[in-house]
């Protein structure tokens, strides 16, 4: 099985290789989609960071995002959350990344396309998924916690760097970060009329944060009004998929082989040898205790009138017997 530190590029070199395909690609994203809202028992799993969901959508932002796909929103945003002085009250300067971040999404929702078709299509196939297991307000939550979670808070983090390269995450940028993570975090406790006037059951921005979060609804719902496409618009080259191929047939032989793509060991570092050896521990176990003499008597299996003689069956390591013929 694929390891986790490489399920997301795993997922990245599926895309490669499917995107040339026709549509082999979007048939590749819809199946992955349906099959994780099969499994999840709750909608607010479908985006979080061990999801298959959110593996595939970081997987084609890295794809998609030659350069960033948001501008100039995005890098908008990154420059006058950066540009709030230091000393400024930090009342103030929460109330300030509330405005930028209203404006962003404001932003988004006034142009045409805010998202590439890829996201676009991603978009469709998780609110059809959704819709059907767990209703129509949650299918719009689990779109907006995947936005802003998945694609809207990594890209913020880039653009950031891009504006002051070298010199780390600033302070502000880390406040930010955290409002998006409490948009996608409360995305899921339904409209701001659950709440009333009462901040006991959340942060002290509560009721800003779920206006953030009807403002996503808003984005969702201009989003799902454009057609997803069939091709996903990913523009990848034969080289590339080849390239990409050949990576997943060389990862498959090594994970087979209980390694790491990278060379190491896939999901553990001990020694194959150990693993095996522990794997048999109780086997081994069980038959120092048939072959240990008793104290009294030597009351083995076998030796009273009352307990038959071990089988062969009874001794042999489990997965060394044939099956029995009918």
């Amino acid at each position: 099985a694929c390891p986790a530190a490489e399920r997301q590029l795993l997922m990245l070199q599926c895309l490669r290789v499917a995107a040339p395909i026709g549509e082999t690609a979007a048939e590749m994203v819809r199946t992955v989609v349906d099959d994780d809202v099969q499994r999840a028992q709750v909608p607010s799993l479908l985006a979080s960071a061990s999801s298959i969901i959110a593996t595939l959508c970081q997987s084609m932002v890295l794809l998609i995002d030659k350069d960033n796909f948001l501008a100039p929103e995005m890098p908008t945003l990154a420059r006058n959350v950066n540009a709030l002085p230091a000393n400024v009250d930090p009342r103030s300067a929460a109330s300030k990344i509330d405005v930028e971040v209203a404006n962003f999404i404001a932003g988004l929702c006034r142009k045409p396309r805010p998202l590439p078709s890829g996201l676009v299509s991603l978009c469709h196939y998780v609110y059809a998924a959704s819709e059907v297991k767990f209703g129509v307000l949650a299918a719009q939550n689990t779109v907006v916690m995947m936005l802003a979670s998945r694609v809207i808070t990594p890209s913020v983090l880039r653009a950031a760097q891009k504006e002051g390269p070298g010199i780390g995450l600033s302070e502000r940028m880390s406040e930010l970060s955290r409002l998006l993570q409490r948009v996608a975090h409360f995305a899921h406790h339904g409209d701001e009329d659950d709440y009333g006037t009462s901040t006991a059951v959340g942060p002290s921005d509560l009721q800003q944060v779920l206006k953030h979060v009807a403002a996503m609804r808003e984005l969702v719902a201009k989003v799902l009004t454009l057609p997803a496409d069939p091709t996903l618009g990913l523009a990848v080259p034969a080289e590339e998929a080849e390239d990409a191929a050949a990576w997943i047939v060389k990862a498959c032989q090594s994970w087979s082989a209980g390694l790491a793509a990278s060379g190491g060991l896939a999901g553990s570092s001990r020694p194959r040898s150990q693993q095996q050896l522990e794997a048999a521990r109780p086997v081994l176990l069980r038959l120092a205790a048939l072959s240990e003499p008793t104290v009294a008597g030597s009351a083995l299996p076998g030796n009273t009138p009352h307990d038959p003689a071990p089988s062969s069956a009874s001794l042999a390591p489990p997965g060394m017997l044939g099956t029995p013929p009918r």
